[in-house]
């Protein structure tokens, strides 16, 4: 029934292009259901970033997330999830999918950022997201060890 109602909600959650930074136009969300395989439900979803090509296809984040993380637009792009998962956990709010955790991933230069947590709580505040709901997830990228 919960995945019935994500697909009637729409699997991709497109971003609105007004407004957005420069950075992470044509990005959107993508969710991914994980499911309790003892009863076959869906107890969280993680949300994905996709680029949205011109031609109508999705673009994996290895083909744009190393130049982001290159020239510093990550943070922009982590920030930009984050708000707009905040926001559909609000939206969720009183249906079926109310309940669900939302799992999204951060990049090593977000995190590093002097004040994310407070930052980080401040939105799902903001946009009326539970933060108990929210799971940050730690990208691959992070975990590579720095050079001493």
């Amino acid at each position: 029934m919960v995945i019935d109602l994500i697909q009637k909600m729409g699997w991709k959650v497109k971003t609105v292009q007004r407004g957005m930074r420069k950075e992470v136009r044509g990005i959107c969300l993508v969710l991914q259901p994980q499911v309790e395989l003892a009863t076959g439900r869906v107890f969280a979803a993680e949300v994905l970033a996709r680029r949205q090509l011109p031609g109508g296809g999705m673009q994996l984040p290895e083909a744009f997330v190393p130049a982001m993380e290159k020239d510093g637009g990550i943070t922009a792009l982590d920030q930009e999830v984050f708000r707009l998962a905040c926001r559909l956990h609000h939206t969720w709010a009183g249906t079926p999918l109310g309940g669900l955790r939302l799992a999204l991933n951060v990049s090593r230069r977000t995190l590093e950022r002097p004040g994310f947590c407070r930052w980080a709580q401040a939105t799902a505040k903001r946009e009326g997201a539970c933060p108990a709901a929210l799971e940050l997830e730690v990208t691959e990228s992070a975990l590579v060890a720095r050079p001493a």
